[in-house]
């Protein structure tokens, strides 16, 4: 009988080889108060008389967990020895040419300025819904609500996961953000810890430059990228409509 023809080993699609392992993202490089600066200047189109100073533009990008868990290395004796060899290398807040630090602890973190930002994005976003609804009939017929209530809707377009994807990662506050990486291993921690930020900057704008400047960078910067969760082509136009308009005052900036 004649034998079946088998192809030796060699000839094997490759397909059916291991493939590498999947290489990891590249960390990006430490923020400084400089770059915190700059980050934010360029994002809310700031003038140079205008930007934050270098202190409040790190402390927006930085989450408490960065502070705390430098902290706890700092004090370890095993880190602190390390610390006092190379502080800024390895555990201080990484600082500019000519720029002094004190440790680990010496830059606040954003927790009271992303709970302002967080306030003040509810409330733009409420005078904005209700300012084109203002009827429940008007509620009831644009395809917004999608069957829940307004309470509802606007917590679930302002939830911090949320804001971390559609909003943080359109400002790439992923590359900028200083907090604890070994959180990565908690599910979405990374994507709050960004929404977080997103409501920091929001708060920063708020108390250094007030409402009125706050209210220009919800309509300008953070609306915009919330926009699918509108649905409703009524609200996407006015959206667009209040963008271009306070674009128009401002001239592009929030100040």
């Amino acid at each position: 009988a004649q034998r079946e023809s088998v192809e030796p080993l060699e000839h094997i699609s490759p397909s059916y080889s291991h493939s590498p392992p999947p290489s990891r993202a590249p960390v990006p490089p430490p923020t400084t108060a400089a770059s915190a600066q700059s980050y934010l200047s360029d994002l809310l189109h700031l003038p140079p008389s205008r930007a934050f100073s270098p202190d409040l533009a790190l402390q927006i990008l930085t989450h408490k967990s960065y502070r705390y868990a430098h902290l706890i290395r700092h004090n370890h004796p095993r880190s602190r020895d390390r610390y006092e060899r190379e502080p800024r290398r390895d555990f201080g807040v990484q600082a500019a040419q000519g720029e002094e630090t004190e440790g680990p602890s010496s830059v606040s973190h954003n927790a009271r300025l992303s709970f302002l930002g967080r306030r003040a994005l509810n409330t733009y976003l409420a005078l904005f819904l209700h300012s084109h609804l203002r009827t429940d009939r008007g509620l009831r017929e644009v395809d917004f609500l999608r069957g829940k209530g307004l309470d509802e809707k606007m917590k679930a377009m302002t939830h911090v996961n949320n804001l971390g994807r559609d909003v943080g990662g359109q400002w790439g506050v992923g590359d900028v953000m200083r907090w604890d990486r070994n959180e990565a291993g908690i599910p979405n921690a990374g994507l709050k810890i960004r929404g977080l930020t997103v409501e920091s900057i929001l708060g920063g704008v708020f108390s250094e430059f007030g409402s009125a400047a706050a209210h220009r960078a919800f309509h300008l910067h953070l609306l915009p990228h919330l926009s699918e969760q509108l649905r409703d082509p009524v609200l996407l136009e006015r959206a667009e409509v209040m963008r271009a308009q306070v674009e128009r005052e401002a001239g592009g900036g929030v100040v």
